[in-house]
Protein backbone atom coordinates (compact mmCIF):
# COMPACT_ATOMS: atom_id res chain seq x y z
CA UNK A 1 0.00 0.00 0.00
CA UNK A 2 0.96 3.55 -1.05
CA UNK A 3 2.41 5.54 2.33
CA UNK A 4 0.51 9.05 3.52
CA UNK A 5 3.79 10.70 2.54
CA UNK A 6 4.02 9.45 -0.65
CA UNK A 7 0.77 10.66 -2.10
CA UNK A 8 1.18 13.82 0.09
CA UNK A 9 4.83 14.42 -2.25
CA UNK A 10 2.67 13.50 -5.41
CA UNK A 11 0.50 15.88 -4.78
CA UNK A 12 2.75 18.91 -4.32
CA UNK A 13 4.14 17.45 -7.28
CA UNK A 14 0.97 18.33 -9.10
CA UNK A 15 0.85 21.37 -7.65
CA UNK A 16 3.92 22.48 -8.62
CA UNK A 17 3.52 21.28 -12.26
CA UNK A 18 0.20 23.11 -12.52
CA UNK A 19 1.49 26.10 -11.14
CA UNK A 20 4.50 26.49 -13.35
CA UNK A 21 2.26 25.85 -16.64
CA UNK A 22 -0.69 28.26 -15.60
CA UNK A 23 2.70 30.79 -14.85
CA UNK A 24 3.69 30.02 -18.19
CA UNK A 25 1.02 30.79 -19.97
CA UNK A 26 0.99 34.29 -19.12
CA UNK A 27 4.34 35.70 -20.87
CA UNK A 28 4.32 32.99 -23.83
CA UNK A 29 0.57 34.29 -24.62
CA UNK A 30 -0.77 30.83 -24.10
CA UNK A 31 -3.35 31.85 -21.67
CA UNK A 32 -4.07 35.46 -24.31
CA UNK A 33 -4.71 32.88 -27.21
CA UNK A 34 -6.64 30.80 -25.50
CA UNK A 35 -9.20 33.47 -24.03
CA UNK A 36 -9.22 35.04 -27.33
CA UNK A 37 -10.33 31.66 -29.55
CA UNK A 38 -12.74 30.53 -26.73
CA UNK A 39 -14.62 34.18 -26.64
CA UNK A 40 -13.90 35.18 -30.00
CA UNK A 41 -13.33 31.93 -32.26
CA UNK A 42 -14.50 34.43 -35.20
CA UNK A 43 -12.39 37.61 -35.21
CA UNK A 44 -9.00 35.93 -36.62
CA UNK A 45 -7.30 39.75 -36.85
CA UNK A 46 -7.24 39.67 -33.35
CA UNK A 47 -5.38 36.97 -32.81
CA UNK A 48 -1.75 36.54 -34.63
CA UNK A 49 -1.78 33.47 -36.73
CA UNK A 50 1.09 31.73 -35.51
CA UNK A 51 1.56 28.27 -34.32
CA UNK A 52 0.90 28.70 -30.59
CA UNK A 53 -3.16 29.63 -31.44
CA UNK A 54 -3.55 26.32 -32.78
CA UNK A 55 -6.51 24.31 -31.14
CA UNK A 56 -4.01 21.51 -31.86
CA UNK A 57 -1.54 23.08 -29.09
CA UNK A 58 -4.06 24.76 -26.76
CA UNK A 59 -6.39 22.20 -26.26
CA UNK A 60 -4.27 19.79 -25.43
CA UNK A 61 -2.38 21.98 -23.18
CA UNK A 62 -5.22 23.16 -20.91
CA UNK A 63 -5.94 19.40 -20.89
CA UNK A 64 -2.96 17.88 -19.05
CA UNK A 65 -2.87 21.25 -17.13
CA UNK A 66 -6.68 20.24 -15.99
CA UNK A 67 -5.66 16.75 -15.42
CA UNK A 68 -2.85 17.70 -13.22
CA UNK A 69 -4.91 19.89 -11.21
CA UNK A 70 -7.28 17.64 -10.49
CA UNK A 71 -5.15 14.46 -9.87
CA UNK A 72 -3.89 17.38 -6.72
CA UNK A 73 -7.25 17.61 -5.80
CA UNK A 74 -7.99 13.59 -5.95
CA UNK A 75 -4.61 13.43 -3.48
CA UNK A 76 -6.15 16.14 -1.09
CA UNK A 77 -9.55 14.38 -0.46
CA UNK A 78 -7.68 11.19 -0.30
CA UNK A 79 -5.01 12.57 2.54
CA UNK A 80 -8.01 13.81 3.78
CA UNK A 81 -10.29 10.89 4.50
CA UNK A 82 -6.85 9.06 5.48
CA UNK A 83 -6.77 11.25 8.63
CA UNK A 84 -9.86 10.95 9.12
CA UNK A 85 -9.87 7.30 8.94
CA UNK A 86 -6.67 7.48 11.48
CA UNK A 87 -8.94 9.78 13.70
CA UNK A 88 -11.70 7.21 14.09
CA UNK A 89 -9.29 4.22 14.49
CA UNK A 90 -7.36 5.59 17.49
CA UNK A 91 -10.90 7.11 18.85
CA UNK A 92 -12.04 3.20 18.97
CA UNK A 93 -8.61 1.86 19.69
CA UNK A 94 -8.52 4.63 22.60
CA UNK A 95 -12.63 3.50 23.67
CA UNK A 96 -11.99 -0.30 23.71
CA UNK A 97 -8.65 -0.06 26.10
CA UNK A 98 -10.92 1.79 28.29
CA UNK A 99 -13.74 -0.68 28.67
CA UNK A 100 -11.35 -3.49 28.78
CA UNK A 101 -10.16 -2.17 32.31
CA UNK A 102 -10.94 -4.02 35.15
CA UNK A 103 -10.91 -1.34 37.22
CA UNK A 104 -13.43 0.41 35.53
CA UNK A 105 -16.40 -2.42 36.71
CA UNK A 106 -15.16 -3.11 40.47
CA UNK A 107 -17.19 -2.02 42.52
CA UNK A 108 -15.60 0.43 45.03
CA UNK A 109 -15.37 -0.89 48.75
CA UNK A 110 -17.63 1.20 51.16
CA UNK A 111 -15.53 3.70 52.82
CA UNK A 112 -13.95 2.77 55.85
CA UNK A 113 -16.34 5.02 59.16
CA UNK A 114 -14.38 7.36 60.04
CA UNK A 115 -13.79 7.59 63.89
CA UNK A 116 -15.74 9.84 65.51
CA UNK A 117 -14.13 11.72 69.21
CA UNK A 118 -15.77 11.09 72.01
CA UNK A 119 -14.70 14.15 73.96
Amino acid sequence: MIEQSQWRKGGMVCLVVAASMAVFSVPSGLLRHSIYKIFDPLNEQVTAPDDATSWWILGPYWLIFSAILFAALYLAFLDIRYIRLQFLSEKRKLFEETMRDPSLFQKESKAEPKETDTN
